[in-house]
């Protein structure tokens, strides 16, 4: 967010923290419930008030129809004789009422008559047969409150439905664009702090080797030679750090790529090219085994995936001590073909394998800095093989060295 300041023509940036983005992604999660949440209790108030109006229209149709059956139930009692007075009575209803009702005869002590069938919850309503000559009194329940009153609310209930469907997916998208634009921020956080930190130290040894031979302070040829020498060697990593960083800028931005039929060996090949002499006794002892027949082409950029060769032999050159111990193999996998780098290195515990892959990410912060990276080179390998369509693992167990797998379908 910039903020312009009058005439000044002053811009400053302000940036939300960590807590802040949280803290709004929680709102844009649980601020779209409210309204939902106001509209389901307006519903359920107007159901109830319903339900409430239709019990009491139901009431009110049935004490009607009681009142109406009193000259019918006395003229009905007449052709019984009296001790079948309550059996016949009850009849008398239940062929009144039929089968959504259940109806009960009480007599003035409270005593159910006629009928011993379980009532639910409290009358419906309720008649006094004094009329009809009789000292009891008819109570009327629903046999099924639920089900009678099913019908009674004629409130859409799918639009509601639909109302909390969207609002969730509303909150859902919401939540989700925000938290990957703090993940995006993290990255982009810990790309800044990991560039300035090696990017600090090789500079900060040049510069004082570089003091040292301009001030004239070598005693002998051979320590000028050497500090030449270490020179060197931290330009070389400065310009590995910069090709990485160039490299997963490039894959990033990359959309796809051209994957003509490509030979494993080539592949190879060049991956081998500008790391022969780093896997040379008595420093490394490397082995590379091929089948005797020609494997089928991949579907590869040759150039791309050398890439991500080599950088899984200069892991195993890096995160191992000396003597080295590197072995590279190809092989058919179904209609793949596999390659696997296999070091003699520390190896890797197995809840850092799932993350290994994730740019910026180093298993051990002081030995990474130790041995130089920005944890960026497996990242780019994963990237390049997903381009490939192919499939990227690490088989890993600490003290006992790595071996890392990828597999490149055939063209």
């Amino acid at each position: 967010m910039r903020v312009a300041s009058g005439k000044a023509s002053r811009v400053s940036t302000y940036q939300f923290s960590q807590r802040q983005l949280r803290g709004l992604v929680a709102l844009l999660v649980l601020l779209p419930w409210i309204p939902v949440t106001l509209l389901w209790q307006v519903w359920r108030e107007s159901n109830t008030h319903q339900r409430e109006a239709t019990l009491e229209r139901l009431a009110a149709g049935y004490q009607q129809m009681l009142r109406s059956a009193d000259n019918s139930l006395k003229r009905h009692l007449s052709q019984h004789p009296p001790q079948e007075a309550p059996k016949a009575a009850q009849l008398f209803f239940e062929d009144l009422f039929g089968q959504d009702l259940v109806v009960r005869l009480v007599n003035p002590q409270g005593t159910a008559l006629g009928s011993s069938e379980p009532t639910p919850g409290e009358p419906l309503t309720q008649h006094f047969l004094e009329k009809a000559g009789l000292p009891w009194r008819v109570e009327v329940f629903l046999r099924n409150p639920g089900t009678a009153l099913a019908g009674a609310d004629p409130t859409p209930v799918w639009i509601l439905g639909l109302c909390i469907s969207v609002t969730a997916g509303i909150a859902v998208t919401a939540g989700i664009t925000v938290s990957r634009q703090i993940a995006l921020r993290e990255l982009r956080n810990t790309a800044v702090a990991t560039v300035a930190h090696e990017l600090r130290t090789p500079l900060a040894s040049i510069r004082m080797l570089l003091e040292t031979l301009r001030e004239g302070r070598c005693r002998t040829e051979t320590q000028k030679a050497e500090y030449l020498e270490l020179i060197a060697l931290e330009n070389e990593r400065l310009s590995r750090l910069a090709e990485h960083f160039l490299t997963y800028s490039r894959m990033e931005a990359r959309e796809g790529l051209r994957l003509p039929p490509t030979a494993p060996g080539a592949v190879v090949e060049q991956a081998l090219q500008t790391l022969g002499h780093r896997l040379r006794e008595p420093e490394c002892r490397f082995h590379s085994a091929q089948p005797e027949t020609p494997l089928p082409d991949i579907a590869a950029d040759r150039d791309t995936l050398a890439t991500a060769l080599r950088n899984l032999l200069e892991n195993a050159l890096k995160y191992s001590d000396s003597p080295r111990h590197i072995d590279l193999a190809l092989r058919r996998d179904g209609a793949f073909i596999r390659f696997s780098v296999r070091d003699s290195g520390w190896g890797i515990p197995s809840g850092e394998q799932s993350r290994i892959f994730e740019p910026f990410y180093q298993v051990d912060q002081k030995l990474s800095r130790s041995r130089g990276g920005a944890g960026l080179g497996l990242a780019i390998v994963a990237r390049i093989i997903r381009a490939h369509r192919g499939r990227i693992w690490v088989e890993s167990q600490p003290g006992q060295g790595s071996t890392f797998h990828f597999t490149i379908p055939m063209a």
